[in-house]
């Protein structure tokens, strides 16, 4: 049996993605999160609900509404376990809740934000030196650093040396 080729394992895998995309989904099952409400307790947030989450960060702290404080994550802060389990199709959502992870002079901050009443209900501050996860824009930033250094474009273009 011959070897395969790089050709026929990119068919192959464009196949596999073909009908991984085409057969395994289905428009009736999509949720779109800029459009929707939630369905169940456990959905993500909705673009909606993000941007309300913003709104009621620039009234509680000045410096999230002037853009001095970055928001580095947010997410669903899931309710009790047993109010999950409890709950059936068709029945109202419990009221929901925003975890943010947040930095501002010089601070992280862990802010529970309820939806339903519109209040951050919790403020949480790293009393250490701890900074939260990088953003994208840290993550860019960082990576164009050793292009603006005359000794790193030397030595790309002089090449790596083994010593003998």
């Amino acid at each position: 049996m011959a070897e395969p080729s790089f050709p026929r394992i990119l068919l192959l895998c464009f196949v596999f993605l073909f009908l991984f995309t085409t057969l395994g989904s289905s428009s009736k099952t999509r949720f779109k999160y800029s459009l929707e409400k939630p369905h169940h307790p456990l959905d993500p947030l909705t673009t909606h609900e993000m941007k309300r989450v913003k709104a009621i960060f620039s009234g509680h702290n000045p410096g999230f509404g002037s853009g001095s404080a970055i928001i580095h994550s947010m997410a669903l802060d899931e309710p009790e376990n047993q109010c999950v389990v409890r709950w059936k199709k068709g029945d109202l959502i419990p009221p929901r809740r925003a975890e943010v992870l947040a930095m501002s002079k010089g601070k992280s901050h862990v802010l529970t934000v309820d939806l339903k009443t519109g209040r951050v209900v919790s403020d949480l501050v790293n009393p250490t030196s701890g900074y939260p996860i990088l953003t994208m824009n840290d993550i860019i930033a960082v990576s164009q650093v050793p292009f603006k250094s005359v000794e790193f474009n030397q030595s790309r273009r002089v090449g790596f040396r083994f010593p003998v």
